[in-house]
């Protein structure tokens, strides 16, 4: 049975699982990221609405991503033109997160580059 991983992106950092779970396949996996995603947000819709589940296979190429707010039951009520507009909202500030995240690790990476063409020590901050 392959085995799948599901790593959780939030605002703030990236928390990825080293372990996995034995699917039958892609479908099921989603399905578990569905599940996993309602535990998350049990009782704090609101502060995870923003997270992300990124679904691995087990050579590390994406499967899925399944953004917490698409299974927000709390949402339910609204009509579907603004739901949409909701999730796109968490969608699009989930991605920026991810380009800001990108961009610190870019000028890490160039501080430390300029530091060794320096010969100056350099530690990186995590």
């Amino acid at each position: 049975m392959p085995t799948y991983f599901f790593d959780l992106h939030t605002p703030r950092e990236v928390v990825r699982d080293l372990v996995g779970s034995e699917l039958a396949c892609e479908t099921s996996a989603r399905e578990h990221a569905a599940g996993v995603a309602l535990e998350l947000m049990q009782h704090q819709e609101v502060q995870t609405r923003a997270w992300r589940l990124d679904i691995r296979d087990s050579e590390g190429r994406g499967v899925s991503k399944l953004m917490l707010v698409s299974v927000d039951a709390s949402l339910a009520h609204l009509p579907p033109e603004l739901r949409n507009s909701v999730e796109a909202m968490y969608t699009n500030n989930a991605s920026l997160c991810d380009a800001i995240r990108t961009v610190r690790r870019s000028l890490r990476q160039i501080k430390g580059t300029m530091a060794r063409a320096n010969h100056l020590p350099y530690l990186a901050e995590s």
